[in-house]
């Protein structure tokens, strides 16, 4: 009896602090954001980063766009761009280049894979870890065409018409 008025105070004692938690609540959404690459789970060496500069949603005009990263990495790394169907089923990617780049500045790709008016895709970039996918620091984001200009078009006009970009030439592995 006296273990069972124990367990009662404590669990009491201890469930105190959780009563006085304010509710949870999302962050407010932010159109303009970027979309960083997340940490992988254990790789053992310092990746870097690599930040899709249009957020969550790449919106373009352009049937091949050209899509910019911001990569800052001091070692050389690889990196692996996929772009799909958002449709489940489909098994073969729409457009997959793996690459090889270092150093801090922009990282144009050009896609070569048609992408059709008013379709979805879902674009997945990562530093690898070691030549490993699946370790890989990725991201992932929406990528639709549109029937009009947007404001990531604009964006890389802007790019290829700056007197001095930071620009990363990057190497393309096969």
């Amino acid at each position: 009896m006296r273990f069972f008025v124990l367990l009662l105070t404590l669990s009491g004692i201890y469930s105190l602090p959780l009563l006085a938690l304010p509710p949870f609540s999302l962050p407010p959404d932010d159109e303009h954001q970027q979309t960083r690459s997340q940490g992988s789970r254990g790789c053992p060496d310092s990746l870097g980063e690599l930040i899709l500069l249009s957020g969550k949603e790449l919106k373009t005009q352009q049937p091949n766009p050209i899509i910019l990263f911001w990569l800052q990495t001091e070692q050389p790394q690889s990196i692996l761009l996929v772009i799909n169907e958002t449709d489940i089923r489909q098994s073969q990617p729409v457009f997959e280049q793996k690459l090889v780049a270092q150093g801090k500045g922009y990282l144009p790709v050009k896609i070569q894979g048609n992408l059709v008016l008013g379709k979805s895709y879902r674009l997945t970039a990562g530093i690898l870890c070691r030549d490993r996918p699946e370790r890989a620091s990725a991201l992932t984001a929406q990528l639709i065409r549109v029937d009009r200009p947007t404001a990531f078009d604009q964006m890389v006009i802007s790019y290829y018409h700056a007197r001095t970009p930071q620009k990363i030439e990057p190497i393309k592995v096969d």
